[in-house]
Parts: C-alpha cells; structure tokens; sequence
C-alpha cells in the first residue's frame, strides 16, 4: 500500500486550528470537510476529532473535521422558590454544578432560593457551576415598637445595630423607633443596621403675639 496512491493513515489533528488541519489534509490529498460540534473541553475553532479517525487507512475523498463551536450554551432551569435540595437536584439534572451558596435577609420565605446565575434566562456553557441566593427571611420589622425592644429582636435575627438615630415625628411616640435601615444591601448574617428613633413630636412654645403690630408678630413667630 506504500507510494503514490497507495493508502496513507489519517494524522492527529486533535486540538488543531482548521487551517492547521487542511493543510495537513492537503498533503495527502483529502478533501475536508468541516462539522462544529459544541465542546465544553476544546477551545472553540479547534479540531476535536476526525472522522475516519486518527490512524485510519485512508485512500482519497473526504475527512470530516469535528470542530469545536465552544461550549453548548443552556437555560438555567428555574429555581426561584426552591430550598437547596431542590435546587440542587434540579441542576444536577440539567448537567449544571452547585456554585457558591450565600445567604440573605430577602422579602422570601425563609430558606428559598430568591437569585442565581442565570435567573433572567440568559444561557449559560452546559457544566457551568450556578451560584444560588438564599433567603434568610425578611429583616424584623420593628417600626412602632420601643427601642430596646427592637435592639432585642435584630440581635435576636442575627443583626447589630451599630447606631441610633434620632429624628422628631408625629406619628411615632418619643423612644420607639421609626425605621431600622441595613448600612449595605444585600445584608446577611452579622449585617449592620442602623436605627432611628422617635423624638416624639417637634412642640415649640407659642410666643404671645397678642397686642403687637401685624409686622412684629411676623418677626417674634419667625424667630
């Protein structure tokens, strides 16, 4: 089978760029043939493999070049609702890994998944890790109730208050708090939140105006 027509053993031309490969073809007078294949292991561009495949006898026509069109790019199943088990499973199943899992104090149930990778529906490579969101449950609410009380209740929920503000309202009596506000967001476990406090309403004395001019009891209640 040796000299001119004889038959010749097809290269490897694995990991080949296509210009690479035909020009090793050229030589041995095959025609090829270029079929992408997504590959989550060969750089896009590159030759995965040849069919008939390395070593082969070959005797002119064509080759096929598999080449790798990156990797195969897939919806993220839906995961918003889920506890991590179900979660897991569920990207297991879709060919996906389990990511970093962080934990947030978040408006949903306590527990569920709320973000991740992939949550808007963008495709991501098929085997990529997706990282999930947890909630924590939402932050106490503690609008309305004494200071020490909701001090009490945020600690209690994992929280620090690391300050008090305070502001006048007339809605809300002097000592209890208005509103508790997170210094960062998202916020987790051993966040900070800063709390503002009632001064109660803002009373001023009413200055005695009676028997002054119209002008002088401008000045005195502007003052």
């Amino acid at each position: 089978s040796s000299g001119p027509g004889g038959f010749a053993a097809v290269p490897d031309l694995t990991s080949r760029t296509i210009n690479d490969a035909r020009a090793a073809l050229t030589e041995m007078h095959a025609n090829a043939v270029i079929v992408e294949e997504s590959s989550s292991t060969v750089t896009k561009g590159l030759v995965i493999r040849t069919e008939p495949a390395k070593g082969s006898l070959f005797f002119g026509g064509d080759i096929k070049l598999i080449v790798s069109s990156g990797p195969k790019l897939v919806a993220v199943p839906k995961l918003t609702g889920k506890n991590l088990a179900e979660a897991t499973a569920a990207l297991l199943s879709a060919g996906f890994q389990l990511g970093k899992v962080d934990s947030w104090f978040n408006a949903a149930p306590l527990g569920a998944v709320f973000d991740y990778l992939g949550s808007d529906g963008t495709a991501i490579p098929q085997g990529s890790s997706v990282d999930l969101q947890l909630s924590l449950g939402a932050i106490p609410v503690v609008a309305g109730i004494d200071q020490a009380v909701a001090i009490t209740a945020l600690e209690a929920a994992g929280l620090r208050v690391t300050s008090v503000t305070q502001e006048f309202s007339d809605t809300i009596a002097s000592g209890q708090v208005i509103s508790a506000m997170p210094t960062t967001e998202p916020i987790g476990k051993d966040g900070e939140v800063t709390l503002v406090v009632s001064k109660g309403p803002n009373i001023v004395v009413m200055p005695r105006v009676v028997g002054e001019t119209i002008l002088a009891a401008k000045s005195i209640l502007e003052t």
